[in-house]
């Protein structure tokens, strides 16, 4: 990336918008939505951000939200975009931690470049240990259990949680999850629905549909049929598949 993040911002943006190059058109798109994201060269917009890489995600270029911002398995592609992604990531990657982020991304699904999980785990824990809440939310995911990383439950719910803590509603929900199954931690249903509900305020899809669940199951709060509706339809809204079966199954979808 260049060293000034608007400069970044309106280059990848002018490439996004007009560009007609395959290769380079979704790259640039995707990484206009993690500047949304985080608020690097434009207004922090994370739902913004989310919804460009959500949408972006193609067969061609396969890294969307929940290969990407979600902590996801499974996305390998030689794909050119893909090459051509890593490669850029690569040569930024010591100058800028999202490239390095990115790279170990990539490294660990396999996305334009041959399958690494041990150098992306090594690289995740590095910007995790900087406070990066989107490397905390990948190296939790680690350690709930890969080939690469001995499962340690109670170190995946340790990095979640710093992750929630600071705002990621991906880390928010995957502390929700933790307190619910009791992964890492003594299971409270209580506390699960109130990590599910900060995700869910925070507009995660997934964090919506569980609160969705906790009030249509009466889990760690009253029964309301109809507040449970109003989340299924909030996470649907973004495509969450699992909202629209619920809703679907409950006779209101669409």
């Amino acid at each position: 990336m260049m060293q000034s993040d608007r400069s970044a911002f309106w280059f990848w943006q002018e490439v996004s918008t007009k560009s007609t190059d395959a290769v380079l058109k979704p790259i640039a798109t995707h990484i206009v939505g993690w500047m949304h994201y985080l608020g690097r060269g434009t207004q922090l917009d994370k739902q913004k951000g989310i919804k460009i890489i959500r949408e972006n995600s193609t067969n061609e270029f396969k890294l969307g939200e929940d290969e990407c911002l979600a902590g996801g398995t499974g996305c390998s592609s030689n794909s050119p975009a893909a090459c051509k992604f890593f490669d850029l990531c690569q040569q930024g990657s010591d100058r800028d931690w999202l490239c390095r982020h990115l790279m170990a991304v990539c490294l660990f699904l396999g996305f334009g470049t041959t399958q690494d999980r041990k150098k992306a785990v090594s690289i995740f824990e590095q910007l995790a240990n900087k406070g990066h809440s989107d490397s905390r939310l990948w190296i939790g995911k680690c350690f709930m259990g890969i080939e690469e990383v001995p499962e340690d439950l109670r170190k995946a719910f340790e990095w979640f949680f710093k992750s929630a803590t600071e705002g990621n509603p991906y880390g928010q929900w995957m502390v929700g999850e933790c307190f619910s199954n009791g992964w890492g931690v003594t299971k409270d249903i209580a506390k699960a629905f109130e990590w599910y509900g900060k995700s869910a305020e925070n507009g995660n899809r997934s964090g919506q549909f569980y609160v969705g669940c906790c009030y249509e199951f009466e889990t760690g709060v009253s029964k309301n049929l109809d507040t449970a509706i109003f989340w299924y339809r909030k996470s649907a809204k973004q495509g969450y598949q699992v909202a629209i079966n619920s809703l679907k199954y409950l006779g209101k979808w669409p």
